[in-house]
């Protein structure tokens, strides 16, 4: 592809960034569909959330797009998904009843704004992050 048809389609670098951010978010429910349908309603938030800083660990660009959050512009149906798994955590008693999405993303965004700024790639430590960010909502 030629630089005049990447200009065409996207005409400042944070249009490519959100193309590519989309993709990437597209693979991930693509890989996470399978473990989610396995889980069933009430473990499918702990299963998401855990594989999503997996996958975290090894996407630099989609973890700063998710440490962005809204003002990225292509998170929310991301959001969207962990906010309706949350909400069937909830009714579950998986997670703390006064739980918000803004708690939801503070809690996991802030978890990914620091290992993004250390430069921390070690798979079992994002891991742990995700552990600490379900343990942080649970009642």
């Amino acid at each position: 592809m030629g630089k005049a048809t990447v200009y065409r389609s996207y005409p400042a670098k944070e249009d490519v960034v959100a193309a590519v951010a989309r993709h990437r978010l597209a693979e991930l429910d693509r890989v996470t569909a399978p473990a989610l349908q396995q889980a069933g309603a009430a473990r499918a938030f702990d299963t998401y959330v855990i594989l999503l800083f997996e996958n975290l660990a090894r996407d630099r660009l989609l973890c700063e797009t998710l440490a962005e959050g809204p003002s990225a512009g292509c998170t929310g149906p991301l959001l969207d998904r962990l906010t309706a798994l949350m909400n069937e955590a909830k009714a579950a008693d998986r997670v703390r009843p006064d739980a918000s999405p803004l708690d939801l993303r503070v809690v996991l965004c802030g978890m990914c704004l620091q290992p993004i700024k250390l430069e921390e790639r070690d798979p079992a430590l994002w891991r742990r992050y995700g552990e600490l960010t379900l343990r942080a909502l649970r009642p």
